[in-house]
């Protein structure tokens, strides 16, 4: 489970929240970038809502579960993390900015649900293009 941090915009990995004291204080365990946990204390779970809630991933921008595998195998093995976006009514293909190397398929743009949101050459990351990897 995620927690998104409302004042920050930071997403942490949820480890544990402990009650602390019988006032009521809490203890909210996350995991930080380098997977330590960091231990945060607020005096109310009131308190903690104000400031995490539930982290909502956003919805991939390509629709099509088999056109997100291709596109995220080909981006693992070449350990591409953000790609450029071309295309047209009959195809579409992403050149990669770290390698310059490219993938294209022949297929229709529904793939990617009735409306296109894809803008050419702009810059997309995987994790849009494809949703979020489990953990």
């Amino acid at each position: 489970m995620k927690l998104h941090n409302k004042k920050t915009g930071e997403t942490r990995v949820f480890c544990y929240l402990h009650p602390t004291l019988p006032n009521g204080s809490v203890l909210l365990g996350l995991l930080d970038d380098d997977g330590e946990t960091q231990t945060y204390t607020y005096g109310s779970l009131a308190e903690l809502n104000e400031e995490w809630e539930d982290y909502k991933p956003a919805e991939p921008l390509i629709k099509d579960e088999k056109i997100r595998k291709a596109v995220r195998a080909w981006a693992d093995v070449l350990e591409i993390d953000e790609v450029e976006f071309y295309g047209s009514e009959t195809w579409i293909g992403f050149r990669a900015k770290n390698t310059g190397t490219g993938w294209s398929s022949k297929f229709e743009l529904d793939y990617f649900g009735s409306e296109n949101t894809l803008v050419p050459f702009r810059t997309y990351t995987i994790a849009e293009l494809c949703g979020e990897e489990e953990e």
